[in-house]
């Protein structure tokens, strides 16, 4: 696995941002692309943080997600939304989600996971367990907790305040002039780099930008993996979120 280029990708309407870092002149590039699976392709040997639940449970709940919820404390653990039970997948509705999640084990599906299922049918149609030894989990609320030396983020991601303690944080691990400014700064940067796709936020980008440094960190070995014995799912993916 390369340790001098990381990739990091987060979520958009318009498909997934990613920023990919080249660690020796310290740029960062962005794109929008609409196939998660094309993105990895075009960075083969590349370590890659996505922010998308991988592996799902089947009957069975998710270590990870509370052990990240834990470490983000109140607010911010509202963020880590429970993913759906793999048997949900395929619904095309959140009622016919929700019905089914409370027939399977007893429990709905959040409003939240369900705007993302299409995103994790996506993940999960592409990565094997093989994959993820360099295409992996990760969440960039705990990604910036990291960052911050083991601190939840004071604001939430759309305000102002929020953006801005995530930007400086950000200053902190890279060259300066890398990392937008403002709001406009970071919309510019997306806007600007041939997009196919559209919706990309702020927010996205900075999510991207902190995905990227936690995936150079993976590359070389320096990341904690949570938790230490992680559970398999049926198709042997772990459930596990790098941070």
């Amino acid at each position: 696995m390369r340790s001098d280029i990381a990739v990091g990708v987060d979520g958009c309407p318009g498909g997934w941002v990613a920023a990919i870092y080249q660690a020796e002149d310290g740029t960062i590039a962005f794109e929008v692309v609409a196939r998660l699976g094309a993105l990895i392709d075009a960075h083969p040997g590349v370590a890659i943080g996505v922010d998308i639940p991988i592996g799902l449970g089947t009957g069975v709940t998710r270590e990870v997600d509370a052990m990240a919820r834990a470490r983000l404390c109140y607010p911010r653990a509202f963020s880590v939304f429970p993913p759906p039970d793999r048997r949900v997948l395929g619904s095309r509705s959140w009622e016919e989600a929700n019905a089914l999640s409370k027939e399977l084990i007893g429990k709905g599906l959040s409003r939240q996971s369900y705007g993302i299922m299409r995103k994790i049918e996506e993940a999960d149609d592409v990565i094997t367990d093989v994959l993820q030894g360099r295409v992996f989990e990760l969440h960039p609320e705990l990604c910036f907790w990291r960052l911050a030396g083991g601190r939840p983020m004071e604001y939430g991601k759309k305000r102002t305040a929020g953006f801005n303690e995530r930007r400086d944080l950000l200053q902190t691990v890279f060259p300066a002039g890398s990392i937008p400014a403002t709001r406009a700064e970071a919309l510019a940067l997306v806007r600007d780099s041939r997009l196919i796709g559209r919706g990309a936020g702020a927010d996205d980008v900075l999510d991207a930008i902190v995905a990227a440094w936690t995936a150079l960190r993976f590359a070389r070995g320096e990341a904690e993996v949570l938790p230490t014995e992680p559970q398999r799912d049926e198709r042997g993916l772990l459930m596990q979120i790098v941070c």
